[in-house]
């Protein structure tokens, strides 16, 4: 969640000079680190999965 928030700053920082551009790159870094904080305190064998295989899950 650090992450993600630190990132969140970053893409305030970058909206603000006008790098629209990357902004959407560092919110997307931003949406998967808060979720897999989400899914590693729900269920750490998804997780696993996800960081080991590299197999990811929507949100529903």
């Amino acid at each position: 969640m650090a992450q993600a928030c630190e990132q969140l700053e970053a893409a305030t920082v970058m909206l603000s000079y006008g790098f629209y551009g990357v902004v959407r790159n560092i919110l997307r870094s931003v949406y998967e680190s808060a979720g897999l904080g989400r899914t590693l305190a729900k269920d750490v064998d998804m997780a696993d999965k996800w960081l080991r295989k590299n197999h990811w899950w929507p949100d529903r």
